[in-house]
């Protein structure tokens, strides 16, 4: 999650749009579920409409640590006012942002002729699908912001450049006083085959994003289940162990042979070198899970 409160995943960058004049949010003040999980919501309100912001991540076949990650995103939109009102929201994927990112994966270098198109309701660069937008009555399809949409096209036929959003979706929904409609929006980690489209499409749907949410939650449930029990009257410092637990646990990759790389996280600081070790070891054995270390 940038500081913008974007999806970044080293070969592209989700970035959401607010407002009728589609301006990039940009919201610090991020919340975990429940305080401690890794699930971050966030809101922002415009013109008397709360855009709020709920995002998690989690593998296609659950319990399976290889098999491909999917980040889930919905954002509702809840008209605060007592009056008819209309919520304007867009989502759009580019190469990477203007504030400094992690250096980008090599194997997705930028490429002015790259082809962009929008397939059902996938987004795809060069043949490969970056993300999937929910299909509602009121989504409306672009090039790039300030284009229409006429098919797939080259970069520079659009003047594309690294941070500019691509096939972005932007969605006007007539809102009753006081009603609220959500969007569901699915960021795969690594570009996918377009092959899997019309699965990955099924992940596109309210009931689907909540059953996901509490699968996630019930399988760091079932982690921190494993680590010793710790109360404090200070509950954000309680919270926050079980937090860094499984901020550990993330940075994990399974090695496929039994055995895991043990990275500090997943990309600030992905190295590992003899010192760590004896940090994690430790800090697993301390917190009650020596199997895990």
């Amino acid at each position: 999650v940038t500081a913008e409160g974007y999806l970044y995943n080293r070969s592209s960058e989700l970035m959401f749009m607010y407002g009728p004049e589609y301006l990039p949010t940009h919201n610090r003040n991020r919340v975990f579920e429940d305080d401690k999980y890794p699930i971050m919501s966030y809101d922002m309100t415009k013109l008397g409409v709360k855009y709020t912001f709920k995002m998690f991540a989690f593998t296609k076949e659950r319990g399976v640590p290889r098999s491909p990650l999917y980040c889930f995103v919905k954002v509702t939109m809840e008209n605060v006012t007592d009056s008819d009102n209309t919520a304007y929201f867009g989502v759009g994927t580019r190469y990477k942002g203007l504030t400094r990112r992690i250096d980008i994966n090599s194997a997705y270098p930028f490429s002015r002729g790259s082809l962009y198109e929008f397939r059902g309701n996938a987004a795809l660069r060069d043949d490969e699908v970056i993300a999937l937008y929910q299909n509602v009555p009121e989504r409306y399809i672009t090039s790039t912001i300030d284009t229409i949409y006429k098919g797939a096209f080259r970069g520079y036929e659009e003047a594309v450049l690294e941070t500019t959003p691509w096939c972005p979706a932007r969605y006007e929904i007539a809102l009753a006083p006081r009603e609220s409609k959500s969007v569901v929006i699915l960021y795969p980690n690594m570009p996918t085959s377009p092959d899997e489209i019309g699965e990955l499409e099924a992940y596109l749907d309210q009931s689907v994003f909540d059953k996901k949410l509490a699968e996630a939650k019930e399988d760091w449930d079932k982690l921190l289940n494993k680590a010793v029990e710790l109360r404090l009257p200070e509950k954000k410092v309680e919270n926050a162990f079980y937090t860094s637990l499984m901020n550990m646990a993330i940075s994990r990759d399974d090695q496929g042979d039994g055995t895991y790389y043990q990275g500090v996280n997943e990309m600030q600081y992905y190295m590992f070198v003899p010192r760590d070790m004896m940090y994690f070891t430790w800090a697993w054995y301390y917190a009650g899970m020596p199997d895990e270390g």
